[in-house]
């Protein structure tokens, strides 16, 4: 089993989902698999990805973004799970191997857990800084996005994205996962992600 998961759901994403991809291949933590979940893109935008053997595509209709997650998910064979949406990068080439250090040095056997960062939103240079002691009162405050957040896959197998949620199920997500699923949260210290901002929660679309 490798230890990551990364899915980028993509629909016409242009030459954003190349970038994305690449800047997944950079990593120096080669330990992950990219799952590529197209819902039918008609844009030829799946025709400019690299050849890896971890790079694998599935092509298939959804419903819309949190579909699509789940679709994704489904695929998923890494011990963690972490969706990084086109357009988006990883902030650094050595995240995967910072958040693999923190998981080695702190996860035990039996516990269900949630790391998770901080983030830059690209537009803006802005932080985007997540709450570092989650407990019920940060969780309606301040829940990290899904790009801050890398989830075990037995969470993840037990609860589906709710895509009755037109936005925000994320969010609902993220709550049912550390009420519920007593998932344990883990604040990571750097940044994960370079965020390209205006995304599906934000339009409301």
């Amino acid at each position: 089993m490798v230890k990551f998961s990364i899915a980028v759901v993509c629909l016409n994403a242009g030459d954003k989902l190349r970038l994305t991809v690449e800047s997944i291949l950079q990593q120096t933590c080669k330990d992950y698999e990219i799952i590529v979940k197209d819902g039918l893109s008609t844009d030829g935008c799946l025709d400019g990805l690299p050849e890896d053997r971890r790079i694998r595509i599935f092509r298939q209709k959804d419903s819309g973004i949190y579909d699509g997650m789940n679709q994704a998910m489904d695929k998923a064979e890494g011990e963690y799970v972490y969706f990084l949406n086109c357009g988006d990068l990883f902030y650094s080439e050595d995240v995967l191997w910072r958040v693999k250090e923190q998981m080695e040095r702190i996860q035990k056997p039996g516990k269900r857990y949630i790391f998770y960062g901080d983030i830059y939103e690209h537009l803006t240079g802005e932080k985007v800084a997540s709450n570092p002691s989650m407990n019920a009162f940060g969780c309606y405050r301040n829940v990290p996005c899904h790009q801050a957040c890398f989830y075990g896959i037995d969470l993840m197998k037990k609860k589906r994205f709710d895509t009755g949620y037109k936005v925000r199920a994320d969010y609902e997500h993220f709550l049912w996962c550390f009420f519920k699923g007593q998932a344990e949260t883990v604040y990571m210290p750097f940044p994960v992600a370079d965020y390209e901002g205006g995304g599906f929660s934000e339009t409301k679309e």
